[in-house]
This record gives C-alpha cells, sequence and structure tokens, in this order.
C-alpha cells in the first residue's frame, strides 16, 4: 500500500495546483474595467436609452415620463392626427371605389360570356 499512496497524492497535488492555476486567471480575466458599472445604477439612470436591456436579458419599459408638452407641439400632433383620419378616409373611399369597379368588370365579363 505505501508504494500506491505517493501516486495518489501527487495526482492530487496536481489537480489542486491547476484548480489554483484556472482561479488566478479567472481572477485576472475580469478586470474592475470592464465592470465598472453596476446594474442597478444602470437601471436608475434616466439619460440612457428610453428600452435597454437589461443584464438578464429583458428589454427595460422607458425610463423617461411624464416629459412636458408644450401647447404648441399639442395642437400640432391633434392636426397631425385629424388629418391621418382624413386621409385614411379618402383612402377607404378610393379603395371601394376600385373594389367596385373591378367587381363591375367582372360581372360583365362574366355576363359576356
Amino acid at each position: 500500500m505505501p508504494k500506491s499512496a505517493p501516486p495518489e497524492v501527487a495526482a492530487q497535488l496536481s489537480n489542486l495546483q491547476a484548480r489554483a492555476q484556472t482561479q488566478h486567471k479567472d481572477a485576472t480575466a475580469s478586470t474592475p474595467s470592464t465592470s465598472t458599472a453596476l446594474p442597478a445604477k444602470l437601471a436608475k439612470n434616466k439619460r440612457l436609452p428610453a428600452t435597454m436591456i437589461t443584464p438578464a436579458g429583458s428589454v427595460d419599459s422607458k425610463k423617461k415620463g411624464g416629459k412636458r408638452v408644450g401647447k404648441k407641439q399639442r395642437k400640432r400632433t391633434e392636426e397631425g392626427k385629424e388629418k391621418a383620419l382624413e386621409r385614411s378616409g379618402k383612402l377607404e373611399e378610393k379603395v371601394k371605389g376600385r373594389e367596385e369597379r373591378k367587381a363591375k368588370r367582372q360581372k360583365a365579363k362574366n355576363a359576356w360570356e
């Protein structure tokens, strides 16, 4: 038995040395310059983009809220919405007219045959 013990001890020592080297490499690989900002501080920073991917991988919703909008800008947006409604109504009328003409042509074509 004493002859087999030293190789086992030597194997254990080599395993321990290998572990120590890998731990040392891991400790030196993560330098402080790569992880300067904590995720909690990033989440509180309002100057970052409104939607941001968190370290967990989920997408954060907008952080900036309650921004005041001036009277002129509100008026402009309202006018834009009204114009968009008018344009969509006109477009619907055009599409209906096209479909009616197409149906009329198809009906005439079928009647001819």
